[in-house]
């Protein structure tokens, strides 16, 4: 390992600095699928098995937490070579056969991946549609939208016979506006249904198969009882679809717990359990996934491709068009293993006793709950090289330092607790309470923090604001973990950027 290190060290300074120029912009672009041109975003893309399982049209329930890629997959999902691209990638057997699916985008934020498709509806427009409405007009305004949607995709209309094209045609000025599809769906429900089975009948007549797609439905209201109602009338109308219809499905990609809120809003919800898929990563994904944008960067992606094959055996990647340059499973954790040792090292110090470097990183990125967000991967990486490419870049035999990493660490923990505050903006009260407390610590001191919290009303995403039910729901969103001892402890992804403290390790927050 010691003759790698001194391979690389030998490389001229420019290599370095290339090196850490690509790993530095790895985290570009994360969280923002939308923005992204095809060349970008197929460039980034890792995809994982969950991903591709999540394709399957009987997979209703896409649940992922924010960062695990579910913007992503659902991307990918509506353009045909990148589906390919993507069952190749992650070499899973599908029931069905992607290219015979026609997927249909429904609902996401803002404007649409379908080419001359209007933007989609506000969350003020939809929010407005459904002023002090029940779950059963959410069922209403999906239907309706959704219908509309397949009116504005050029391409699924033209797979429509003549006769259902027309009555299909005729709902495209509904498209983005909530108000009017939920109308048209009001005056007559039944006629809405009847165009749902004649375009599940016509599906299965050429042995195809419709899905409509939803995916950012946590911007589609600006307040948590709306969102309930919206979300909890979708899962409800996807299940009865998926009992009604062959060949027509809907496909909602939520949050962990937008689902929990969700499922609260109607009988059966619990059916749906057998009809989900969770996006997971597991470490050696999160590397490979590292790797390959790595390799994909503008500068420095280059040398870093040639390093990276050096290291791991050039036929451990290979090139898959759309997604490129790809990390294979030959890119196990011996390989990744060897990567960090010469990146950074084997120990995060001296000796064994401060940690191996290749679990150091996803151990202290991992919630409550042990999982690890593919974007803190990501930002901890980046922030590690930006931060040496600031010093000058490394003076030892390494072109990363684990004080680099405990800097990535740093600022992954602040950009996940940004990220909860904008989903659950009492966790700032929360944050400012518990700040300097060291843990673990006993449920009698925490309760006693949490008491002083004084929240602001109308945070309908906290059901309660007595200390017992904010600690649960600390808990459910893996900020908090209960040991065996009754004591409870917080993991650096939320410890370090909330201010509290804890004995031992490497110095992250102070």
């Amino acid at each position: 390992m010691c003759s790698l290190q001194r391979i690389w060290t030998l490389k001229t300074q420019f290599d370095t600095s290339a090196l850490l120029e690509a790993v530095s912009t790895i985290a570009q672009g994360a969280g923002s699928a939308e923005k992204l041109s095809d060349a970008e975003f197929f460039g980034g893309l890792y995809p994982v098995p969950s991903q591709t399982r999540s394709f399957e049209p009987d997979r209703i329930l896409v649940i992922g937490g924010r960062g695990t890629g579910k913007t992503q997959i659902f991307r990918a999902l509506l353009d045909p070579p990148g589906r390919a691209a993507v069952v190749k990638a992650t070499g899973v057997k599908l029931v069905h056969d992607p290219a015979r699916i026609l997927f249909i985008e429904s609902f996401t934020s803002g404007r649409s991946f379908v080419k001359n498709a209007p933007s989609h509806p506000s969350a003020d427009a939809i929010e407005s549609a459904l002023d002090a409405a029940t779950a059963k007009d959410a069922r209403k305004l999906w239907i309706g939208l959704s219908l509309a949607r397949l009116a504005v995709d050029a391409d699924a209309v033209k797979t429509l016979p003549s006769a259902l094209r027309s009555r299909v045609d005729a709902l495209r000025k509904n498209a983005s506006s909530p108000r009017d599809s939920l109308a048209w769906v009001s005056a007559d429900v039944e006629r809405a249904f009847a165009l749902i089975d004649d375009v599940d009948s016509a599906m299965t007549a050429k042995g195809q198969l419709c899905v409509f797609t939803f995916d950012a439905l946590d911007r589609a209201a600006n307040d948590w009882a709306t969102l309930e109602i919206a979300v909890g009338g979708l899962l409800s109308l996807a299940l009865d679809i998926s009992r009604r219809c062959r060949s027509v499905r809907l496909k909602v990609f939520l949050r962990p717990d937008l689902e929990a809120s969700g499922m609260r809003s109607f009988p059966d919800a619990s059916k749906l359990r057998g009809y989900r898929e969770e996006l997971a990563w597991s470490t050696t994904d999160l590397y490979r996934m590292a790797f390959k944008r790595m390799g994909a960067a503008h500068e420095g992606g280059a040398e870093t491709r040639e390093y990276l094959e050096y290291l791991c055996g050039r036929s451990s990647f290979i090139d898959i068009a759309p997604l490129g340059w790809t990390p294979t499973s030959a890119v196990d954790e011996d390989a990744q293993n060897r990567v960090m040792t010469a990146l950074i090292g084997k120990y995060m110090g001296l000796n064994p006793r401060k940690g191996l470097t290749y679990t150091w990183i996803p151990n202290h990125l991992a919630d409550a709950l042990s999982r690890v967000s593919p974007r803190s991967f990501l930002v901890a990486f980046a922030r590690a090289a930006g931060w040496m490419r600031d010093k000058g870049g490394s003076k030892g035999s390494t072109p990363l330092t684990p004080t680099s990493l405990a800097e990535g660490v740093k600022e992954a923990s602040k950009q996940r607790v940004d990220e909860l505050a904008e989903d659950f903006p009492w966790i700032e009260e929360v944050a400012s309470q518990l700040e300097a407390l060291e843990v673990p610590c006993s449920q009698a001191r925490l309760l006693e923090r949490l008491k002083k919290c004084r929240f602001v009303k109308g945070h309908a995403s906290l059901p309660g604001t007595d200390p017992y039910t904010v600690l649960e729901k600390l808990k459910d969103l893996g900020v908090f973990l209960e040991s065996k001892d009754g004591r409870y402890n917080v993991p650096d992804l939320y410890r370090v950027a909330m201010g509290m403290k804890r004995r031992g390790g490497i110095k992250l927050a102070e």
